[in-house]
């Protein structure tokens, strides 16, 4: 099931090649962009399985990404798992923050999961409600039910990071500003929100050959927090402000 939302691209005619090929591949459109939350529920009203896998668009994961993420799934005591995103390499500064980012990541959600670009599920909601934070929304979700979650670090899904500045700061403040707002709803919030989780991953990460990376990367990171709170006390009686997100204009065309 591919849901295309205002696409201005060729995914749909490539979509619709495909289905009639194969009868298995759906197409659902959205003539304009309503938020990835909106794009997940279309999703949800229509996939019959029991168990779902969801991954965003501009990722390639493994030839064997979907079945290792699977298989914990077979006890019925998991209700979620996630994947291990990797960005493709980018040279330059960006670059480097943007692997330092998800080498951190990993380290915590090797601690507990951290949900984000391919994760598979238990079908037992029908939906999840406007938010920036899907994947997070519905591991809250899936936790209500008494379910687990599972990181399974061999699902590798490739993705890609953003290749300027100004796309990764708008990139972390919406998210930061979405988490806050998943902790005013769920009262939950992601481990990478935690400093006991987060600092002890960025020391074990910390580049020794780079260390002006790593606290560039820092003082980036608390400055887009900054001003991802203050869109949240700012947006405090509808989350409306990155629920449609902003396109990564660096990301076009690859």
């Amino acid at each position: 099931v591919i849901v295309s939302s205002g696409s201005v691209d060729r995914t749909d005619a490539i979509v619709n090649r495909s289905s009639m090929k194969d009868r298995r591949v759906r197409l659902l459109k959205e003539k304009k962009r309503m938020g990835k939350f909106s794009a997940v529920n279309m999703f949800l009203k229509t996939a019959k399985s029991r168990i779902l896998v969801l991954i965003s668009a501009d990722t390639i994961p493994a030839d064997d990404a979907i079945e290792k993420l699977c298989a914990p799934l077979s006890s019925k005591s998991v209700g979620m798992t996630c994947g291990r995103p990797v960005p493709f390499h980018e040279r330059g500064f960006i670059g480097s923050i943007s692997e330092l980012q998800w080498r951190i990541h990993h380290q915590v959600a090797l601690k507990r999961p951290k949900c984000g670009e391919l994760i598979a599920f238990r079908k037992i909601f029908k939906s999840i409600p406007q938010t920036g934070a899907d994947e997070e929304e519905i591991a809250a979700l899936i936790l209500d039910k008494g379910l687990k979650l599972v990181y399974v670090p061999e699902a590798v899904v490739s993705n890609f990071p953003p290749r300027t500045i100004s796309d990764h700061m708008k990139q972390r403040r919406r998210n930061y500003c979405a988490q806050l707002w998943l902790r005013r709803r769920t009262g939950r919030l992601p481990p990478t929100m935690s400093a006991s989780y987060i600092i002890p991953a960025f020391i074990s990460c910390f580049p020794i050959r780079k260390p002006g990376t790593a606290l560039a990367a820092s003082s980036l990171e608390i400055y887009c927090r900054m001003r991802g709170y203050f869109d949240y006390m700012v947006d405090r009686r509808k989350e409306g402000k990155h629920v449609i997100w902003d396109i990564a204009k660096s990301t076009k065309g690859r």
